[in-house]
């Protein structure tokens, strides 16, 4: 029920601070990854990996991020509003999580970028790991 009422608080706020065309809300699925080893290198994140993360609800605006198939509430803080050619940009909320974190998601629209012809697409950084994705909107 938690999730059900910070995701409607959110919505609540969204109407007063955002664009009535803007798109706030939105389930993202990572592809691909990589992830830094001991020895300084990088390898491929394995799809068992990534899929821990799928899918990524993300309120942009809230900073409400449901994350995996059991919907784990995580914290974020937005640092940066989007548009429609610049990224959302959310960093892990250092409070809540209780200490230094260097967590980043960018959401980013694409419209009006004639030259993109997917759709929103995501930037996840945890921990040493970086995976992108694509996402639709919620609203």
């Amino acid at each position: 029920m938690t999730t059900v009422r910070n995701f409607g608080c959110a919505a609540a706020l969204m109407l007063c601070i955002a664009p009535a065309n803007a798109t706030t809300l939105y389930e993202c699925q990572l592809k691909a990854g990589v992830k830094s080893t001991p020895d300084g290198n990088i390898e491929q994140a394995t799809a068992t990996w990534i899929n821990q993360f799928n899918p990524m609800t993300i309120d942009v605006v809230s900073g409400a991020v449901l994350v995996g198939e059991s919907k784990i509430e995580t914290s974020w803080k937005t640092v940066q509003r989007g548009g429609d050619a610049y990224d959302w940009v959310l960093r892990k909320d250092i409070e809540a999580s209780g200490g230094a974190d260097d967590s980043v998601i960018r959401v980013r629209d694409w419209k009006g970028q004639e030259w993109w012809k997917g759709g929103p697409s995501v930037i996840f950084y945890y921990s040493g790991m970086f995976h992108v994705g694509v996402c639709k909107a919620l609203q």
